[in-house]
């Protein structure tokens, strides 16, 4: 039997977690929460997980700050999905350079999101 996904979601707005939460409720996943970048690296450090929901401006750190060291940490998930409300999104250059999956705005639609990490995941 596979194991399940583990998917960390680093967003250090509550309700938009709790957003993320039910929107992937359907999915066979592990959902994990990391408010901050900070425990966003221990998080990796501890679950290896399969993909990161990404947040670029954090309390503490730059997400792709956080994206670098969980790489440089040996932990690189399978995919990474930035979700960002930044004006500016990173271009699709930006997210290649940095093997980012997907750029979802904020506001998300959150079937799109959904679909987004069954997707990636190889989910049915």
């Amino acid at each position: 039997m596979a194991a399940v996904p583990r998917v960390v979601s680093i967003e250090d707005d509550f309700d938009i977690f709790r957003l993320i939460e039910y929107t992937l409720r359907p999915l066979n996943i592990e959902l994990y929460h990391a408010p901050s970048g900070s425990s966003a690296l221990e998080m990796a450090d501890d679950l290896k997980p399969d993909l990161l929901l990404l947040d670029l401006a954090l309390p503490d750190f730059y997400g792709w700050d956080v994206l670098k060291q969980i790489k440089a940490n040996g932990h690189e998930p399978k995919s990474v999905v930035v979700l960002s409300a930044r004006l500016q999104m990173p271009t699709p250059k930006m997210a290649k350079e940095r093997h980012v999956d997907a750029l979802m705005s904020k506001p998300f639609t959150p079937a799109e999101l959904r679909e987004k990490v069954r997707s990636l995941l190889h989910l049915t």
